[in-house]
């Protein structure tokens, strides 16, 4: 399977986060440039050595496909940011947020992050997928 990524791919590992800085990052999902099928996985970024302090998806468009799923994480845990959501809940407007129970999630330095599309194809939709990254510290 090809490689496939948002719009505004970025590759962060080389940003300068300064001590206790926090900084948000918006990478957007957009079916009428990405296209939609079930198990596409799309690189959203590259990160520095940082924690990932909030995440959340707002919805711009309606997504629609057939009962499919999203999810949002690393490639050895694909819904470590945000768990594996249904279609019917991106509705413009709708906010999806990280998994409280992940809490403040640790990446090595270079980690990609990744959303996948589940279970059945999508056919519309655009999605903001928002990070928060904070400095390590070290």
């Amino acid at each position: 399977m090809a490689v496939k990524y948002l719009t505004n791919y970025a590759d962060l590992s080389d940003i300068e986060l300064y001590k206790g800085e926090e900084r948000w990052y918006k990478f957007v999902y957009d079916f009428a440039v990405q296209g939609g099928t079930a198990a596409d996985t799309f690189n959203v970024c590259i990160l520095p050595a940082c924690f990932i302090s909030d995440a959340y998806i707002a919805c711009e468009t309606n997504v629609a496909g057939s009962s499919s799923t999203i999810e949002v994480g690393t490639s050895g845990d694909t819904d470590g940011i945000i768990d594996q959501t249904a279609e019917a809940v991106f509705v413009p407007g709708a906010c999806v947020p990280h998994n409280e129970t992940e809490g403040r999630i640790g990446w090595a330095e270079d980690d990609a992050v990744i959303m996948t599309i589940g279970t059945a194809n999508l056919t519309a939709g655009k999605l903001h997928i928002w990070l928060k990254l904070k400095e390590l510290g070290y």
